[in-house]
């Protein structure tokens, strides 16, 4: 008995459907896939969110590592400065060269530590851009969703066609923001890289041949023997 009248309320429910207009299977797959899709948009505006942290703290590392060299650069000033107000027969021709070779090292470490952590302003504001954009395609989505829902609870097709226009609006958005991301990150990211690898030549140079324990050898002859 039961059997029959579940069997008779499956055939009115499509009976409504069909009279309707309303395709309730379809709805669902469209609530399927709108589900997928905002799981998409968070995975790719969280790696956006990441890729700008890392970012951030690159930049602060290279910000670091310019003030390193404006100190040590400011070190070999103040010696300069010293052996300008002797007299010239007085000065250490050597010291004096050496110094102003430990001048120009700095001088080209403080640059390029600049330069690097300049480039890279770029890069947080590219990835800060992809998350809003990733942000709002997902803001499309759920709203999507929502109104997907509700066209199922009221069986309306034209509440599932504004539905399916806030999902189109979110595949646009999901799509030309990863289109401008890998667009513009890759000039960006190869700039960082290639000014990274000029800096880290230039930190070899000095340490193989022994510039920094040098300069202070200058300064303080005993500081480096442990006395």
């Amino acid at each position: 008995m039961s059997h029959n009248h579940s069997l008779e309320h499956e055939g009115e429910h499509h009976l409504d459907d069909k009279k309707t207009g309303f395709r309730s299977h379809l709805v669902g797959l469209s609530l399927g896939l709108l589900a997928v899709m905002i799981a998409v948009c968070a995975s790719v505006g969280s790696s956006e969110r990441d890729r700008m942290t890392q970012a951030m703290i690159a930049q602060s590392r290279a910000t670091s590592k310019e003030v390193a060299a404006s100190v040590k650069l400011r070190l070999v000033l103040m010696e300069l400065a010293d052996a300008a107000a002797l007299p010239k027969e007085k000065r250490d021709a050597s010291f004096v060269a050496t110094s102003i070779r430990f001048y120009k090292d700095y001088k080209s470490e403080r640059d390029l530590a600049h330069e690097l952590a300049e480039s890279m302003d770029p890069a947080i504001e590219n990835h800060f851009q992809g998350t809003e954009r990733y942000d709002w395609a997902q803001l499309w989505a759920e709203i999507a969703l929502s109104i997907g829902s509700l066209s199922l609870l009221l069986k309306n097709r034209f509440v599932w066609y504004l539905s399916l226009i806030f999902a189109a609006l979110c595949v646009f958005k999901l799509s030309t923001t990863k289109y401008h991301q890998d667009k513009e990150s890759g000039p960006i990211d190869e700039k960082i890289a290639f000014l990274d690898a000029q800096y880290r030549e230039l930190r070899r140079k000095h340490s193989a041949n022994n510039s920094d324990p040098e300069i202070i050898r200058k300064l303080d002859p005993g500081a480096l023997s442990g006395n």
